[in-house]
């Protein structure tokens, strides 16, 4: 008998360690999903700052030229 409760105690702290697994990995799905969408958005912002930064060199360069 003690076997026995041993055994379903031992079972359902399975089941509640397997449901805090699945638990966790989505967390972690939704943590790498959101690290995929920061780094398209760091992306984004060195582009556009890549442009500016040419932008700025070709305005100084013709201003050299002026001055």
């Amino acid at each position: 008998m003690r076997n026995e409760t041993l055994e379903k105690t031992s079972l359902g702290r399975i089941e509640q360690m397997k449901r805090r697994v699945e638990e966790l990995e989505m967390e972690l799905q939704n943590y790498e999903m959101r690290i995929e969408f920061l780094e398209a958005k760091l992306a984004d912002y060195l582009r556009i700052l890549t442009v500016q930064a040419n932008i700025l060199s070709v305005k100084y360069e013709l201003e050299s030229d002026w001055g």
